[in-house]
């Protein structure tokens, strides 16, 4: 089953792209989460947050650029 928000001519670069951005934003939201459940201030899960969110874009950034131009193949 294809997601609807997949197009089925998708090419792996913006399929990595569109999947990295979901995995940021669950990532920074996650670790803000898991930031106040242990007691820290708003300000500090804030921050915590926002650094998750902007390691994993990244990351994927990154790995976009090595995908991009032809590295990972057989």
């Amino acid at each position: 089953m294809i997601p609807l928000d997949t197009p089925p001519d998708m090419s792996p670069a913006s399929a990595w792209l569109v999947l990295g951005r979901k995995l940021a934003v669950i990532a920074g939201a996650s670790t803000a989460l898991v930031s106040l459940l242990a007691h820290n201030s708003l300000l500090t899960a804030s921050w915590r947050g926002a650094a998750a969110l902007i390691a994993v874009l990244l990351i994927v950034r990154c790995g976009n650029a090595f995908i991009s131009r032809g590295g990972g193949g057989v």
